[in-house]
């Protein structure tokens, strides 16, 4: 069990030692009659479309953050609440 995972997937030969270092891709050399790219925003800045579930995922997420906040202001108050009550008890005496 001390072999880590990618040891034993190159035993069980699912994996091979040698990095593909080509793709299927055409060359992306910009050529003398091809115009330079440059700018703009590349990919790692990009965010991915959201599905519907990640959406609803994420309202629920921000739903519960409000909620929660809204009773810690609550709970709050009310100690604050109690806390004046008993200062006036205390100055009443």
């Amino acid at each position: 069990m001390a072999d880590s995972l990618r040891d034993q997937l190159l035993k069980a030969g699912l994996v091979s030692t040698s990095k593909k270092t080509t793709k299927n891709r055409p060359d992306r050399r910009e050529g003398p009659d091809q115009p330079r790219r440059r700018g703009g925003k590349g990919r790692a800045t990009q965010t991915p479309a959201r599905t519907d579930e990640e959406l609803d995922l994420a309202r629920a997420y921000a739903l519960r953050a409000k909620s929660e906040a809204a009773e810690r202001r609550r709970e709050k108050a009310e100690a604050e609440r109690q806390a004046r009550l008993r200062r006036e008890r205390k100055q009443e005496l």
